[in-house]
């Protein structure tokens, strides 16, 4: 990819935002606010059509928001040079995610939220990254955010934000929003969701700005089956469905599959079903693409018996100036040890895996064809 700028950072986080929930989906008690199963529903959708419309409007005037530091993304660092190059994501990320937290849901006579400007301050512990706090924002850019919203159809009545913001010594506002007062419902459930994502490591950008509604499931839900149908579900329709055979496949034969803790939407399958070889294949979305990574390794007292389709791959993928501790015919080998065990494995798999595209299909059939031979 060449030079990058935030319309590309908006165009991977509308890539990112989960698919419209399931029909049966029902919404715990502790979430409900006195509403029905219907309205909650009907609140998270609205907030999920209006990611869509925020991120159109950021691209639309990408100059307007850090175009300084635009020139330092690096779309192979992923998420972390996104963030880092584009701030405005998470900063509206965290603005709206603690207006959703910590205001107080109002449905009669109006749907709004009041808010205590001092209470925006407020980070649920533990203090992580997770939450990233708006005392890290400067007045200035507060009230830059503010506006956007204003411009979004948010409305924040007897609140004040035309110059520096001090969230600190500002008393209560109201917040609405003018085009569906579903939204107000929407955004607050979606706080909620985030505040009760167990994991530390889970970012407010990858869950709350996804519109990840799994923590407010009245039954726990199969993380397995989140995992996957976020990795599918912004994907073409042949995609897909070769995605979700291969799932199917791979846990028929044995192997185990973990999702990735950072919350970036991924799985990892792992195999030992064969003495000789681990194979490891993690697919996910990251920075800008979706990528199917292969990791290999054997056991290091067992003969290197690489099949025709490894081999091919080995010569095609592997970097030809690794190095390492064991001769390697295609590029570079070492030693190393995994849960007591010692393997001989290609360095470049070890660190990255195999890279493969899966547009083509001749390479989807390459992926399923090597499978099938490690389980031989």
């Amino acid at each position: 990819m060449g030079k990058s700028d935030l319309s590309d950072a908006c165009k991977f986080m509308k890539g990112i935002i989960l698919p419209e929930m399931p029909d049966n989906f029902v919404i715990a008690e502790p979430f409900r606010h006195g509403l029905s199963n219907d309205e909650l529903i009907a609140g998270i959708n609205a907030f999920r059509k209006f990611l869509h419309e925020l991120f159109d409007k950021l691209a639309a005037e990408k100059n307007r928001f850090d175009p300084k530091k635009a020139a330092l993304f690096d779309p192979e660092s992923g998420e972390d040079s996104l963030w880092k190059c584009f701030p405005v994501t998470k900063d509206l990320a965290a603005l709206l995610f603690f207006i959703g937290l910590h205001g107080r849901l109002e449905t009669e006579p109006n749907v709004e939220l009041v808010v205590y400007g001092s209470d925006l301050l407020n980070v649920p512990k533990p203090k992580s990254e997770k939450f990233y706090g708006l005392k890290k924002l400067s007045g200035k850019r507060l009230s830059q955010l503010f506006e956007f919203l204003s411009e979004m159809s948010f409305y924040f009545e007897e609140f004040d934000y035309s110059e520096s913001v001090d969230l600190s010594k500002t008393g209560a506002f109201y917040v609405s929003y003018e085009n569906d007062s579903d939204l107000i419902v929407g955004l607050k459930l979606l706080a909620e969701a985030q505040a009760n994502i167990k994991s530390e490591l889970y970012r407010l950008d990858s869950a709350f700005m996804r519109c990840d509604f799994h923590p407010l499931a009245d039954t726990e839900p199969k993380i397995h089956q989140i995992r996957l149908a976020d990795c599918v579900g912004t994907q073409s329709p042949d995609i897909r469905k070769w995605l979700s055979e291969l799932d199917r496949h791979l846990l028929c034969n044995g192997c185990g599959a973990t999702g990735d803790k950072s919350g970036v939407i991924a799985l990892a399958y792992t195999s030992k079903k064969s003495k000789k070889w681990v194979c490891k294949l993690y697919f996910g979305v990251d920075g800008f693409r979706i990528r199917l990574n292969v990791s290999f390794a054997r056991r290091a007292d067992a003969t290197l018996q690489l099949t025709e389709t490894m081999l091919q791959v080995l010569r095609d993928k592997c970097c030809a100036n690794c190095f390492g501790d064991l001769p390697c015919t295609y590029g570079g080998a070492f030693v190393f040890t995994q849960n007591g065990e010692n393997f001989a494995g290609c360095r470049s798999a070890h660190y990255d895996g195999f890279k493969f595209t899966l547009e083509n299909a001749e390479d989807r059939e390459a992926i399923m064809k090597w499978i099938n031979e490690l389980f031989q």
